[in-house]
């Protein structure tokens, strides 16, 4: 129930803050048919969650890596998508519906140019902190 809830607060939260991407966010992998017609595009994927345990207990808390690729043609679209996306979640806390996400940072960034599909890809990780 919580990667559910992650992903849609995800995806709601990017939909609301990120001009130019609403509609072209996918989990897991982009759709065969992405074109430059369709960029940018942004890609998430739930890594890894971790759920603390406390003497005996499961206070509900769990740590989750993101990681979010932003896909665009140019070398500048990728970096004002990219840069929209990081400000969108960067230091986010907040609720949507009843889920509840504590904090959430950048862990780490990577900028790189995909030969096969000549595409710019920004790939982030961001440690996000929710509530069960």
């Amino acid at each position: 129930m919580t990667v559910d809830n992650l992903e849609k607060h995800i995806v709601k939260r990017l939909d609301n803050q990120v001009a130019g991407i609403v509609d072209r966010i996918y989990p897991d992998k982009m759709p065969d048919n992405t074109s430059e017609k369709t960029l940018p595009v942004v890609v998430y994927s739930i890594v890894t969650e971790e759920r603390p345990s406390a003497m005996g207990f499961d206070p509900g808390n769990v740590s989750s890596l993101v990681q979010i690729d932003v896909y665009a043609g140019t070398p500048a679209l990728r970096k004002s998508t990219a840069d929209s996306v990081r400000a969108a979640l960067q230091r986010y806390r907040g609720t949507i519906g009843t889920h509840q996400i504590d904090a959430s940072f950048v862990a780490d960034r990577e900028d790189t140019f995909e030969s096969g599909s000549k595409m710019y890809r920004t790939r982030f990780n961001f440690q996000i902190w929710q509530r069960e």
